[in-house]
């Protein structure tokens, strides 16, 4: 079985969008305002139907959203029902420009996926990825998921690898980076990722941290119309 890793590129280093995209972090493109789950939510994610990397039954956009707070990454426990949610809509339901939140509040640093890299199903370190099986390493399962009638979409552990040298973001302000176990700075960039480091001669970008070893799952259940979809992390 095969699995796809996305192409990533950050959005604190691009111009506006201007156009659906699947992305992390960010404000949502198109979402109604009077949809938004909660003044205490913000988007983690925004994935667009695109088989066979991302099948959502049709048509559709999911919204994963997460508590405000994007370092307070708890136990899943405390999030069943509260921290987590969850909207599916169709593609003909959203707008065409950004929603912003509520209320001002610290973002989610947005990362774009740009295209696909299909491989062989398998470990990586640092991954997200569509498609495949759940890879649950260490974490015993995610808390119920996934249950009767769910299919896997996802998974990722808030990190991925890119091409790139550390130094090439000193001019980035004080952005959180760390090398060789350091970290040092402050995020102070709009829409920055919480961390930039080094590992193996590549960036390994933290855009969200599951309490550090925590993975993230996301389920659809297609047995409903629309389809429903589900999501927890697990350490």
């Amino acid at each position: 079985m095969n699995k796809y890793s996305p192409i990533f590129s950050l959005g604190f280093q691009q111009d506006e969008q201007t156009e659906l995209r699947s992305k992390f972090g960010g404000m949502p493109w198109g979402f109604p305002a009077e949809l938004w789950p909660s003044e205490d939510l913000v988007l983690f994610a925004q994935i667009v139907h695109q088989p066979p990397m991302v099948d959502l039954g049709g048509e559709y956009v999911l919204h994963l959203w997460h508590w405000c707070d994007p370092n307070c990454f708890m136990d899943p426990p405390a999030y069943e029902g509260k921290r987590l949610f969850s909207t599916l809509l169709h593609i003909d339901e959203l707008g065409n420009k950004l929603t912003p939140p509520p209320r001002n509040t610290d973002l989610i640093g947005e990362v774009f996926i740009d295209g696909w890299i299909e491989k062989e199903d398998g470990f990586e370190s640092f991954e997200t990825k569509f498609g495949g099986e759940p890879d649950w390493r260490g974490t015993g399962g995610a808390y119920g998921l996934p249950a009767k009638d769910c299919e896997f979409i996802f998974q990722t552990d808030g990190r991925f690898q890119m091409e790139g040298a550390l130094e090439s973001f000193e001019n980035s302000g004080s952005m959180l980076r760390y090398s060789d176990g350091k970290v040092s700075g402050e995020k102070s960039i709009p829409n920055a990722p919480l961390a930039i480091g080094e590992f193996r001669g590549k960036l390994v970008i933290t855009f969200a941290d599951f309490a550090s070893d925590g993975i993230a799952f996301v389920f659809l259940d297609k047995s409903t119309s629309p389809p429903t979809p589900r999501w927890t992390w697990s350490r």
